[in-house]
């Protein structure tokens, strides 16, 4: 079954940054033929005290890159619109 243009969106609770849970749920979400992925950068902890972790950020780069799928990406809620103040 193939759902075209059809996403999911992941949480960013502790599959977002355990790199192995974050494998077993793209092997599920490609396998059931969705094409997108929303994934929530305050979940990887690829930024830590305000700065940039390289190395972290190319693991997720090698993961991602692995599989035919396309990624959209869920600003902090902080940046979130529907906040008030």
């Amino acid at each position: 079954m193939s759902v075209k243009g059809m996403g999911v969106s992941l949480p960013p609770n502790d599959t977002m940054g355990n790199l192995d849970k974050l494998k077993g749920k793209l092997n599920k979400i490609q396998e059931l033929g969705f094409e997108v992925v929303e994934l929530s950068l305050h979940g990887m902890d690829v930024i830590r005290n305000g700065m940039i972790d390289y190395d972290r950020l190319e693991m997720y780069k090698y993961l991602l890159t692995s599989y035919s799928l396309c990624y959209t990406t869920h600003a902090p809620y902080s940046l979130n619109l529907f906040r008030k103040g």
